[in-house]
């Protein structure tokens, strides 16, 4: 069964992403050049394919997100990763995976992945275009893995 869903996370900046995994996910890294990801090896016919998205291409990507030490794999009991694929705009990269089996996972994580991303680039973007005026960006943490970001004068 494949089940290869958009996963909702447009990345623009690779650095950005490999910070934010090396900080808050040590247990996931990026892939860069990685040219395939594990899913489950064949579309079966059994889910609707993203829009845009043909299944012939499932499993191909540019770069992917997989767990430390355990290369991507296809199949049933695989090792199923998050695929950074162009988007279809040419803006960046998508993110697609399979959520069956395995996959389910990797897919816990993307709520986490997409907060923690965001709050990534807002702090870059805020940091480059406001800490020549005095202002810094503080992070706050909280509840239910929210993220609050505040500006302060120096």
């Amino acid at each position: 069964m494949s089940h290869v869903t958009d996963g909702q996370l447009r990345i623009r900046d690779l650095d950005a992403l490999d910070e934010v995994l090396a900080e808050r996910f040590p247990h996931l890294e990026l892939r860069r050049g990685k040219r395939t990801f594990g899913w489950w090896g064949a579309f079966v016919g059994d889910s609707t394919p993203p829009p845009g998205r043909d299944p012939k291409d499932y499993g191909k990507c540019e770069h992917a997100i997989g767990r430390k030490g355990y290369p991507g794999r296809n199949g049933a009991s695989g090792e199923y990763e998050i695929g950074l694929v162009p988007a279809l705009d040419g803006e960046g990269f998508d993110t697609l995976l399979d959520t069956y089996g395995p996959g389910r996972t990797l897919a816990a994580e993307l709520p986490a992945l997409r907060r923690e991303y965001a709050a990534k680039i807002a702090t870059k973007k805020a940091t480059e275009r406001l800490s020549r005026y005095g202002w810094r960006i503080q992070r706050e943490d909280l509840p239910a893995g929210r993220i609050r970001l505040r500006l302060r004068k120096r």
